[in-house]
């Protein structure tokens, strides 16, 4: 019995070795095939005028340094219009800040209607939305009561209209 396990093993670890061969041989064909697509690739590179390739790439970096140049100046406006719109944005929060500091007790929703209620008076009256805010400011450091401000600005701004001034005088 012992020599019929023995010529089993024997069969089934070679008939797994063979399998094995094959796989490598199967390998070995896939590797000449890549092999010889590599070769192929690598002679179409030599085959390149890099001289010529390289006038061709300084051609076009020179174009894109133009359209770079270009692109810079066509930019500027609207860099200067961010700076603008950036201040106008810090002056207009500080201005609502400053008017915060006479208003201790003003929640934040009450500070941001405030802010709501001023840019509608200016767009309202056409005056600059800081001369609305330092208006804001005076009136209520003049003692105009938080809730009578706005029709106060109102009053000076329609009055100011008359006598060629604006609400920020009065």
């Amino acid at each position: 019995m012992s020599e019929d396990r023995l010529k089993i093993l024997l069969e089934v670890g070679l008939g797994n070795a063979i399998t094995d061969l094959q796989k490598i041989e199967t390998s070995l064909k896939n590797l000449d095939q890549y092999s010889t697509g590599a070769q192929t690739g690598l002679k179409k590179i030599s085959d390149v005028d890099f001289s010529r390739l390289s006038g061709q790439i300084d051609a076009i970096s020179g174009k894109l340094t133009t359209l770079g140049g270009s692109l810079t100046l066509a930019a500027t406006p609207f860099e200067a219009y961010g700076a603008i719109a950036v201040k106008a944005f810090s002056d207009f929060e500080s201005g609502i800040a400053k008017i915060g500091t006479l208003l201790p007790d003003a929640t934040q929703s009450e500070m941001d209607a405030i802010g709501e209620q001023l840019k509608g008076f200016s767009t309202e009256f056409g005056s600059d939305i800081s001369s609305a805010i330092q208006a804001y400011y005076d009136a209520l450091s003049a003692g105009v009561s938080q809730s009578d401000v706005l029709p106060f600005m109102e009053t000076a701004q329609k009055a100011g209209a008359a006598g060629m001034s604006d609400v920020s005088d009065f």
